[in-house]
């Protein structure tokens, strides 16, 4: 399979899709998807960061690609962005990304959220 990220000109959301590596019809797996995802190793789920433009927010999420199952992991708000695209463990149980603020200089650093206790 190979996976990728979609954007339509009229609207800057992005959309994550799936295709056979063979051919074969596309399949849409997430809307809103960022800039940016990670696959699990057993590619059962895939994380990424959504933006919210209207409300300031940017969001943690996982999604289970087999129950087309969605959880947030966390949630932050302007000044604060989960600012880079995120990267899941080799188990799929840690959610890696970065934090930013533009408040006085730009400022980032890592965080790590346990998704596996988060079920």
């Amino acid at each position: 399979m190979i996976y990728y990220l979609t954007m339509e000109p009229d609207n800057p959301l992005t959309t994550l899709e799936r295709v056979p590596t063979l051919g074969g019809p596309s399949r849409k797996l997430a809307s809103d998807a960022g800039y940016g995802f990670s696959l699990a190793p057993d590619g059962k789920s895939v994380g990424f960061v959504r933006i919210k433009p209207r409300s300031g927010e940017t969001s943690a999420i996982v999604r289970d690609l087999e129950q087309s199952r969605e959880k947030t992991l966390g949630t932050v708000t302007e000044p604060l962005v989960f600012a880079s695209p995120p990267a899941l463990s080799p188990d799929g149980s840690t959610f890696v990304t970065t934090v930013h603020t533009a408040e006085k200089g730009i400022h980032g650093q890592f965080v790590a959220i346990d998704a596996a206790s988060l079920a």
